[in-house]
């Protein structure tokens, strides 16, 4: 509800599209993919730089208990003996661990990707801005403006944040439409003639 008062207050007139939309669309989202990538692979780093010792550690100690587990079974001992019991609860614990280490470093990953794709998108580098006339944005009221970018910065800090698997994906998107028009115009202009 805050969100739709916030749109009505701060919206004094509408925004228009630039007249060269379509022919910048695609400018837009290679500038998006590769901002994106660059993202990502510093987040690889930095995350691997960071969460991967102790990743490494429970595949190790994973990888231990299952060749005890193994050696027992070979041993002769069954399911049911509590040697291999006991081992095959530790086996659990620790898979359980590697499920809360992945899940806490996927999470850390999507809350550091959000805040560097919104500083990205606060230096400059922005979607909604480059998809707007000029003047239109100019002939903005300063609240008005200032909640388009405030808009602008979000939207955009959350398209890098989603990677660029999804940028690529829009990119497919926007491909499969511009083939279906081009073939429309074509076949247009055939039966025209």
């Amino acid at each position: 509800m805050l969100i739709i008062i916030a749109a009505f207050y701060f919206t004094v007139g509408f925004v228009e599209f630039r007249k060269d939309i379509g022919s910048s669309i695609g400018t837009i989202l290679g500038s998006l993919l590769i901002i994106s990538l660059l993202l990502e692979r510093a987040l690889d780093v930095f995350l691997t730089t960071w969460r991967a010792e102790g990743s490494e550690r429970l595949d190790s100690e994973i990888k231990e208990i299952k060749q005890k587990i193994d050696q027992l079974k070979k041993a002769g001992k069954a399911d049911t003996d509590p040697d291999v019991k006991t081992e095959m609860g530790f086996l659990s614990q620790k898979n359980q661990e590697k499920l809360t280490h992945r899940s806490k470093t996927r999470i850390i990953a999507m809350w550091s990707s959000l805040i560097l794709g919104v500083i990205v998108s606060a230096i400059g580098f922005r979607v909604l801005a480059t998809l707007v006339d000029p003047g239109s944005y100019t002939g903005m009221e300063d609240k008005q403006k200032n909640f388009f970018d405030f808009v602008d910065i979000l939207m955009t800090g959350g398209l890098l944040a989603g990677g660029s698997d999804g940028i690529h994906k829009i990119m497919d998107l926007y491909r499969v439409f511009m083939e279906g028009s081009s073939a429309r115009v074509k076949s247009k202009s055939e039966t025209a003639q």
